[in-house]
C-alpha cells in the first residue's frame, strides 16, 4: 500500500510529502520524507542554461541554499534561474524545450506580466521536489 500525506515541521524544516510503504502484519512503517529545509535565496552567477543562452533568453541564477540544514552536504543548494518577464513566443520555446524529453508537460501558463523561472518550464514532478531534501529512515543522514 503506498499513500502521500503531509505533516507538520519537524526539526525545523517542513515536512512536505511523507512516503508510507509497506504493510507489515497490517501497519504501515515510514520510511522516507521530503523535507524544505531552512534556506536563503542567494545569486547564483556561475549557472549556464545552454538552451536559454542557445534562443538567446538572458536571465540570472540564484540558488536556495540550505546550508548545514541540508540533510546531505553535496545537496545543500537548489539551482534555479529567473527570466523576468517574457513575450508569450520566447515562454512557448523555452516550454517546448525544457519539457521535451518529458512525458509530462510544465502546466504553467504564460502570462502578461508574470515573472518566470527556469522551474517554471520544467515537468510537474521536477516542481514538486525542487528544494526538498530526501531524507531516509533506512540511512544514516543528518
Amino acid at each position: 500500500m503506498t499513500s502521500i500525506r503531509s505533516f507538520p515541521a519537524s526539526s525545523g524544516a517542513a515536512a512536505i510529502i511523507l512516503l508510507i510503504h509497506g504493510c507489515a502484519r497490517n501497519d504501515l512503517s515510514v520510511h522516507a520524507l521530503f523535507l524544505t529545509p531552512p534556506s536563503r535565496v542567494v545569486p547564483y552567477p556561475s549557472l549556464r542554461l545552454t538552451t536559454a543562452d542557445r534562443l538567446g533568453v538572458s536571465y540570472e541564477g540564484i540558488a536556495e541554499d540550505a546550508g548545514k540544514a541540508a540533510s546531505l552536504p553535496g545537496f545543500a543548494l537548489s539551482l534555479d534561474a529567473e527570466f523576468g518577464t517574457l513575450p508569450e513566443s520566447t515562454f512557448e520555446k523555452l516550454k517546448s524545450q525544457y519539457c521535451a524529453w518529458s512525458d509530462t508537460k510544465s502546466r504553467v501558463k504564460w502570462d502578461e506580466g508574470r515573472e518566470y523561472t527556469l522551474l517554471d518550464f520544467l515537468p510537474p514532478i521536477m516542481q514538486a521536489v525542487s528544494g526538498k531534501h530526501f531524507q531516509s529512515t533506512r540511512s544514516k543522514q543528518k
